[in-house]
């Protein structure tokens, strides 16, 4: 497992397989407090307001770690440590875990190295960077990293895995979006193409039946199509029931003569009691305007719904 130092200033680097990172005092800020408070979650809760007056203008994240008879508070922007991670060029998916150098360096006794002109001091118990001239000795950084084990905890950057693609992740990802966007095409145009046919066939189909162009117009040749098939519905009912009225050889209609509202009859009737009884029927489907009687023959005028 390689551990890599890193601050504000990286710069690119070679590394293969997994890496921790170990984030330099210049990428977070640190307070040791005693809070009026018992428990790390109340203790972050008042984090944002013991930085107000230190940070920068920015978003930050807080940590919080519970020390002795105090806290250990950290603030830190995420967008500033991914910009850093970014320039030295490592993989996202390549980085195991990260670290603050307050956690793994706090009880440093000898200062380490960081290039020709920094060394890393813990100076009452603070970690902080300063200029080479002030140790006389110090340790390799790196040495000192790879033969150390981490304290922790990690630092939790929420934004670490879904800000940052790597060229292979953000290939593949233009791939899927090529393919999505491929299939959207084809099936967007092959809709257009159907949906071109659908309305030559309609046309073809209005032409032919001459059909209004219009929906007020469909709907109101619909509504007269409907009162028509009612009328003509009555009617039939009206026939089958004259139709069914009794006669024979004596007592029979001459002449019946059927209209939309209205019917004429001229029936010969040489039983009075026949024709008495016909009338009665009659009346049950339609209502008697006019009756009339020459002889044998009645002759009766209606009207009917």
């Amino acid at each position: 497992m390689t551990t890599l130092f890193l601050d504000r200033e990286a710069q690119p680097v070679s590394v293969q397989g997994k890496v921790d990172l170990i984030l330099s005092p210049s990428l977070y800020w640190f307070r040791t407090e005693a809070l009026p408070v018992k428990t790390v979650f109340q203790a972050k809760k008042l984090a944002p307001s013991v930085f107000d007056a230190i940070t920068p203008e920015g978003v930050y994240s807080y940590h919080v770690l519970k020390r002795d008879e105090g806290f250990w508070l950290f603030a830190y922007n995420e967008e500033q440590i991914i910009d850093a991670v970014t320039r030295t060029g490592i993989r996202p998916s390549d980085v195991r875990h990260i670290y603050f150098a307050q956690t793994e360096c706090a009880a440093l006794e000898t200062p380490l190295r960081l290039g020709a002109t920094r060394i890393l001091s813990s100076v009452d118990g603070v970690v902080t960077e300063l200029p080479a001239r002030y140790a006389a000795t110090a340790e390799e950084a790196s040495s000192f990293f790879e033969t150390h084990e981490r304290k922790g905890p990690t630092v939790g950057i929420t934004l670490y895995h879904s800000t940052l693609l790597d060229k292979k992740q953000f290939k593949r990802l233009s791939i899927v979006a090529g393919i999505f966007a491929l299939l959207y095409g084809i099936e967007y145009f092959t809709a257009r193409a159907q949906l071109a046919t659908l309305l030559e066939e309609q046309e073809k189909i209005a032409d032919t039946y001459r059909l209004p162009q219009t929906s007020f117009e469909r709907d109101g040749l619909i509504n007269a199509l409907n009162k028509k098939q009612k009328r003509q519905t009555q009617l039939r009912a009206t026939a089958k029931a004259l139709f069914a009225l009794p006669a024979d050889e004596e007592n029979h209609l001459e002449r019946l003569s059927l209209g939309t509202r209205e019917l004429s009859i001229a029936a010969v009737f040489k039983d009075p009691a026949k024709a008495d009884a016909f009338k009665k029927q009659l009346k049950a489907i339609a209502t008697v305007t006019s009756e009339k009687r020459k002889g044998d023959t009645l002759y009766l005028e209606a009207t009917y719904e």
